[in-house]
C-alpha cells in the first residue's frame, strides 16, 4: 500500500457474467495457481490469469530472538479465457469453492450469486488512509485473446478514467491555491 492521496473515494469494478472471475482471499500463491489450473483442465476454460489484488508484508519475531522473518499475505484474483454462460460460470465458481474449502472463497461465490454476474476490483482502493494499488499481473497460462484480452481493455479504459480524474483534482486543487494566495 502507498501513503499517497487519491481523489478517487469509491471501488471501481469489472462485472461480468461471461467471464469466470475468482477471488482468492489470503490464499498462498502455490494454492492459488493449483485451483486455477484444476478448473482450466475440468471445464476447459483455453487459459488463465492471476493477479495480485493486495498484499501486506510484516516484520516479525522468527524462530530464534535475532531473526526477524518477513511475513507476507496476499490476496489474489483469477480470471478465464474461454467465455461461457451464467449457468456455466457459477458451475465453476461453486465447483472451486467447494472442492477447495476455502471460507472466503465460498462466500465470494455466494454472493455473486445472489448478485447475477462475478465482480473483480480494478482500481485502487482506499484503506485506513492508505491505498491499496490496483491489481497487478502475476502469472498467466494458455489462451488470453478472449475474455482475458477484454479484461485488459476495460482495464485500460478504467485506468485512464482513474487517472484523468486524478490531473482534474490536482488542476483544481493548484488553481484553488493560487486563488488563496
Amino acid at each position: 500500500m502507498t501513503d499517497q492521496k487519491s481523489s478517487l473515494r469509491v471501488v471501481v469494478g469489472n462485472n461480468e457474467r461471461d467471464t469466470v472471475m475468482l477471488d482468492f482471499d489470503l490464499v498462498p500463491f502455490e494454492e492459488v495457481r493449483y485451483w486455477c489450473f484444476r478448473a482450466y483442465r475440468w471445464f476447459k476454460l483455453w487459459g488463465f490469469l492471476i493477479l495480485e489484488s493486495s498484499a501486506e508484508e510484516r516484520m516479525v519475531e522468527g524462530a530464534y530472538k535475532s531473526v526477524l522473518d518477513i511475513w507476507r499475505r496476499s490476496s489474489y484474483h483469477a480470471v478465464f479465457d474461454r467465455p461461457v454462460s451464467w449457468k456455466r460460470n457459477i458451475q465453476v465458481l461453486d465447483w472451486v469453492a467447494n472442492e477447495s474449502h476455502l471460507p472466503k472463497l465460498i462466500d465470494y461465490a455466494l454472493m455473486q450469486g445472489i448478485k447475477g454476474s462475478a465482480t473483480l476490483r480494478m482500481s485502487c482502493k482506499p484503506e485506513k488512509g492508505k491505498i491499496k494499488p490496483p491489481p497487478t499481473e502475476v502469472f498467466s497460462w494458455g489462451d488470453q485473446s478472449h475474455q482475458i484480452a477484454k479484461y485488459w481493455a476495460t482495464n485500460r479504459v478504467i485506468q485512464k478514467i482513474v487517472a484523468d480524474r486524478d490531473r482534474e483534482t490536482q488542476r483544481r486543487r493548484t488553481r484553488a491555491d493560487v486563488l488563496v494566495s
